[in-house]
């Protein structure tokens, strides 16, 4: 079961303590939550190019879209075509 997404707030916190040289788990530990998670927003962070501050106009969901892509798009194709489940 996968872990739930921290609040966007929260993510932004992360990201402005890590910018101010904190260590990942230094972050950890002042929002409770694991090492893992903080390295994982840095990490998401990087690959999308964010750094802080952040851009003004970047709302709540572009953060989140940025961060998170396009959610429930699975890259490349299906090996075999979908059954027909109505004649089946």
């Amino acid at each position: 079961m996968p872990t739930e997404r921290l609040s966007m707030r929260r993510i932004r916190e992360v990201l402005r303590l890590r910018q101010q040289g904190l260590t990942e788990r230094v972050i950890a530990r002042t929002l409770v939550v694991s090492n893992g998670v903080v390295h994982g927003y840095v990490r998401r962070a990087r690959l999308a190019g964010l750094t802080w501050p952040l851009a003004t106009e970047l709302g709540t969901a572009e953060l989140e879209a940025k961060l998170y892509g396009a959610a429930g798009v699975k890259a490349g194709r299906r090996r075999l075509p979908a059954p027909d489940w109505a004649s089946v």
